[in-house]
């Protein structure tokens, strides 16, 4: 009897001893993560205790070890691995992580997400996917990949997608998985570093409780957004693209928006006579333009190159269709001599080259016109001979 008690006394502490080795281990983490992440509590920016899962630069092809997460993770860091296909159910099925709010897998060359790769999730306010390679196009494409996250408030998709492929391919795409989501309470989007190039009017509508929306370093040339779907937009970044100038149709779209905080700085402003209703809007708007003193004007007529837009005097938006004209004919002009230029010296190589075969088909030709010529000759003699 006193040996089994012995023996259970024995195995309890064995077990103890083991779970306190465990949570005060040098990474905290279980023995699954193979002691490459860190787990634990610590401060964030305002001076809370968080409890974190970081895996940084942990060197996993594989994401197996995330179905055992500490359960009292709140933020998970799972960062510079390779990953490139995301598997169904990543945490599990069984545990419900009631704590975890911010999931940050950036970095890990993931291709695809599939609809059932994340699960127990509704918690989370804050998922961040940049700097990966997606491919959300044909076999790839999954509509519901963030269905289950029924309460995010923040998506960071900066540099997600794969550039072998164009971002209007996919572009559609994203507007169904947005649709096919209900991110009804997504406040923060940002796309940027995507190569866009155009946006499609309903591209956003999906997400009705945007504030802020970012697309600076993309390819944009206006900003044809549906703002009327959009009541609650706040700050929309679309520094740092190709906009020379803003079309009528968006300015009169900017004006309906209320209390909107606009980003268009680093863009090639071309201070023409295309950028006068653009001018006198920014003059005049009561959005408000973030450093719009640092707009600059990258071209124009007369030279306004390097000048501040707001600097520019209305009067030097001008364009001279003569000038143009001119230099357009000049241009032409130009191409076409140095092309005839081209055509006569390839002919007179060729004919140099070939000058003896040249010669007998030169001479085979003029003879019949030199004795028509003396024939003619002989008759118009021998006419004023008789005479």
């Amino acid at each position: 009897m006193v040996t089994l008690k012995f023996l259970v006394i024995t195995n309890f502490l064995v077990l103890l001893t083991d779970h306190i080795s465990w949570a005060f281990s040098s990474t905290g983490c279980p023995s699954e993560f193979k002691e490459m992440c860190e787990c634990g509590f610590k401060s964030n920016e305002h001076g809370k205790k968080i409890y974190v899962t970081n895996c940084t630069n942990a060197g996993f092809d594989n994401a197996m070890m995330l179905r055992n997460l500490p359960p009292n993770t709140e933020v998970l860091i799972f960062v510079g691995n390779e990953i490139r296909d995301l598997p169904l159910n990543i945490f599990g099925q069984e545990t419900v992580y009631e704590k975890l709010h911010t999931i940050d897998f950036s970095d890990n060359r993931i291709q695809t997400i599939k609809g059932r790769t994340f699960h127990n999730v509704a918690n989370v306010t804050k998922l961040i996917l940049n700097d990966n390679d997606l491919y959300i196009i044909s076999k790839d494409h999954h509509p519901r990949m963030f269905s289950n996250f029924v309460n995010l408030k923040e998506l960071h998709l900066r540099n997600a997608f794969t550039e072998k492929i164009k971002a209007g391919d996919y572009l559609n795409n994203l507007v169904e998985i947005f649709e096919n989501s209900s991110l009804n309470h997504l406040r923060v989007l940002n796309m940027e570093n995507n190569e866009i190039s155009g946006i499609y009017q309903g591209e956003f509508c999906s997400l009705p409780a945007l504030e802020e929306l970012y697309l600076a370093d993309n390819h944009l040339k206006d900003i044809p957004l549906n703002f009327s779907c959009l009541n609650y937009l706040k700050v929309l970044d679309v520094g740092n693209n190709f906009i020379p100038y803003l079309s009528d149709k968006t300015i009169k779209s900017l004006e309906v928006t209320k209390h909107l905080k606009l980003n268009l700085t680093s863009n090639p402003f071309e201070c023409d006579c295309r950028m006068t209703q653009t001018y006198h809007w920014m003059q005049s708007t009561s959005l408000t333009l973030v450093n719009r003193e640092h707009f600059y004007c990258y071209d124009g007529f007369p030279p306004n190159i390097g000048k501040t837009v707001l600097s520019v005097h209305p009067s030097d938006l001008q364009c001279v269709p003569d000038l143009i004209e001119v230099n357009y004919h000049t241009s032409a002009f130009i191409v076409l001599t140095i092309g005839l230029a081209f055509i006569v010296i390839v002919l007179s190589v060729l004919i140099y080259k070939n000058k003896t075969t040249v010669g007998i088909y030169v001479n085979r030709l003029i003879r019949p016109i030199q004795s028509k010529f003396h024939y003619v000759s002989l008759e118009r003699r021998d006419a004023t001979m008789d005479v």
